[in-house]
């Protein structure tokens, strides 16, 4: 026998996890819902400590919408799991997850502004303004400056977060 294939079948991999799970009286929604609320409390304690930092180190202002802002905060994060959570289900492989995960990050962000929206042709710029970085970007820039944050932005996200969680329900593998 290979050593990948001892791998493969060994209770600590991935799958020989997932085949474990699947023998208990876990649903995979609960499986995922319990990955997804871990996941998000992680990200909500790092976004806080950068805020701080931001704040205590570079004079960072608060929003002049804080409510506003958190609220918009957290659905964006849900919204980008969301985007994940799609990868982790449809990949066979982690290590395959990993790429695609980045691979998508990065073409998410890029045509949601990260590295500038105006060096995007108009078309792209509009569509990266609606997925989910876009729009929590968007979002977010309204909750800061006090503005009203359109509507458009927070149906985008709350669309990423419904499929999201749909497309990983529907195509989770537990082997």
């Amino acid at each position: 026998m290979g050593s990948s294939t001892c791998r493969a079948s060994s209770p600590t991999t991935g799958s020989g996890i997932l085949r474990r799970l699947a023998v208990t009286p876990a649903s995979p929604a609960m499986v995922l819902v319990a990955q997804a609320v871990v996941s998000l409390l992680q990200a909500v304690l790092g976004v806080g400590v950068a805020f701080a930092v931001a704040v205590l180190v570079f004079g960072a202002e608060f929003p002049l919408n804080p409510v506003m802002a958190v609220a918009v905060a957290l659905l964006g994060l849900a919204a980008m799991y969301g985007v994940g959570m799609i990868v982790a289900a449809v990949a066979p492989t982690p290590n395959t997850a990993v790429a695609i995960g980045l691979i998508a990050f990065f073409a998410v962000a890029a045509l949601g502004g990260l590295f500038g929206a105006q060096s995007l042709p108009e078309e792209l710029a509009r569509v990266g303004e609606h997925l989910p970085f876009g729009a929590t970007m968007h979002a977010l820039a309204d909750a800061w400056a006090g503005t009203p944050v359109d509507s458009a932005h927070i149906l985008s996200l709350v669309a990423a977060v419904l499929v999201g969680g749909f497309v990983a329900a529907v195509f989770f593998r537990w082997e």
